[in-house]
């Protein structure tokens, strides 16, 4: 994973993410997607 996407995702500036990278970033975090997910409905 390139390092200007893992800024992108900090800064939350991405709308949607490929199940393969939230694969990648569990592996290497060793956690789940609830762990590092929330949703926040848009009003």
């Amino acid at each position: 994973m390139a390092n200007v996407n893992l800024s992108k995702l900090k800064n939350g500036h991405i709308s949607a993410i490929r199940f393969s990278t939230l694969i990648a970033i569990c592996e290497a975090l060793h956690c789940q997607p609830g762990d590092i997910l929330e949703y926040s409905s848009e009003e």
